[in-house]
């Protein structure tokens, strides 16, 4: 059960990257634990495969907070391209009502008479 998490975290992309350390231990320990079980010290065999589990935990999780941390990285990205866009359109729509304001007043505004001075 624990080499076939090793073999399948290992797997992973960039899991050596995210995890080498733990996952390394984690080789060392299996291995330790299979030369142990073969010169019969069944107990630190045990004690080893524990110590290799216990790395691989250590593995899974660091993966998984770096996978999060980028994953909250795009988030964020995102969001400042969002909240851009909305500003814009926020802007775009202000100067709209400006200018449809202006027009409505062009509209009621009745024109000058400019015969009154001409008398």
């Amino acid at each position: 059960m624990v080499a076939e998490r090793l073999r399948s975290l290992s797997g992973e992309p960039r899991a050596e990257e995210l995890a080498g350390n733990a996952l390394a231990h984690a080789r060392r320990a299996l291995a330790r634990s299979r030369e142990l079980g073969r010169g019969g010290r069944l107990d630190a065999a045990e004690r080893a495969r524990q110590i290799a589990w216990a790395a691989l935990t250590l593995a899974s999780r660091q993966i998984a907070r770096s996978r999060a941390r980028e994953a909250l990285a795009r988030a964020r990205r995102r969001l400042t391209a969002a909240e851009a866009r909305a500003e814009r359109s926020r802007e775009a729509l202000e100067q709209a009502m400006r200018q449809r304001a202006r027009s409505m007043e062009a509209e009621l505004t009745p024109p000058a008479d400019d015969s009154e001075g001409e008398e």
